[in-house]
């Protein structure tokens, strides 16, 4: 494997193994200077053409554009957030590091959750006129229903997004050598 590719693995963010599968994203911010005309930007055509790779790369990842103006934003449904991380890790194969770094502002990797279910229990008339309660409840009881909700919202607490360039612009992986491994 290239030196370009190794990563610790400490710099795994948890969120991306403890969050479900689901849809995550993957948005980029560029600097709008490189691409922008003189005489306030720098009229970099070149920075349009590694846009076009960034976008073409995560196109061919499986990943769905969202339009957005000031920003590349795509998202995969059905995926991991180690699948998705890993996509965010190889876009760097795509350019080389010094127009990475110009052209490149922000790289973001977000998790969309599922929409946390309201309250569905059915209640309906009670056919005794001399009962206290006018209405039954049918369906899931209100604690199970709310136990439920409980359980998805523990879920959604893990951070949903985080940037993610500062590894994305490490020029050098490094991996530690065996002496250091035995020292820990």
């Amino acid at each position: 494997m290239s030196d370009s590719f190794r990563f610790p693995l400490s710099s795994l963010p948890p969120a991306i193994v403890f969050n479900p599968p689901g849809t995550y994203g993957i948005q980029i911010q560029l600097y709008t200077p490189v691409l922008d005309d003189l005489p306030a930007g720098w009229s970099m055509e070149k920075a349009a053409e590694v846009y076009k790779r960034i976008s073409n790369y995560l196109r061919m990842s499986a990943l769905t554009r969202v339009d957005d103006q000031t920003s590349i934003t795509f998202l995969r449904r059905y995926t991991t957030g180690l699948r998705t991380w890993t996509i965010l890790l190889f876009m760097r194969s795509v350019v080389s590091p010094d127009e990475f770094q110009t052209v490149v502002k922000d790289a973001h990797l977000f998790y969309v959750p599922e929409p946390v279910p309201t309250l569905v229990c059915r209640l309906s008339v009670n056919p005794d006129p001399g009962s206290p309660n006018p209405f039954t409840v049918t369906g899931p009881s209100p604690e199970e229903v709310l136990r439920d909700q409980a359980r998805t919202r523990a879920m959604q607490t893990l951070p949903t997004s985080f940037s993610a360039i500062g590894v994305l612009r490490m020029s050098r992986y490094t991996q530690p050598q065996m002496g250091q491994i035995n020292n820990i």
